[in-house]
């Protein structure tokens, strides 16, 4: 998982090993995924509710 602050893209690379890049993404929901990556929470869950309900666009790479 990274983040392009000029950009504004989230890269996320999953178990399978796609890597997908989301664009327009806010740096604060980038910051939000740290955080709950940091503090053992549902990672997943929030990924669902903030990048994929959110309907970012994105890349298959």
């Amino acid at each position: 998982m990274g983040y392009d602050e000029a950009q504004s893209v989230l890269e996320v690379e999953f178990v399978g090993g796609t890597v997908r890049l989301y664009l327009d993404v806010p740096q604060s929901v980038f910051d939000g995924l740290v955080v709950t990556r940091d503090a053992g929470a549902n990672t997943a869950l929030y990924f669902d509710t903030q990048v994929i309900q959110g309907g970012y666009r994105y890349l298959e790479i």
